[in-house]
């Protein structure tokens, strides 16, 4: 479920769906949703302060 990217750990929310009903989703959620493993992707920040601090006010 986990993996490494750029360094820290991310994720797919799909998968943490799938573990936790035990089950893959089914089409119609997906469908529904529009879910893809893809559009899934998490990426966990340990510096977001600094990325908002860049953001214009």
């Amino acid at each position: 479920m986990n993996s490494k990217g750029r360094g820290i750990d991310d994720y797919y929310i799909m998968d943490v769906m799938e573990n936790v009903t035990g089950e893959p989703l089914s089409g119609e959620i997906k469908e529904r949703y529009s879910l893809t493993r893809g559009s899934t992707y998490v990426e966990l920040c340990n510096n977001c302060e600094i990325i908002f601090s860049l953001q214009p006010t």
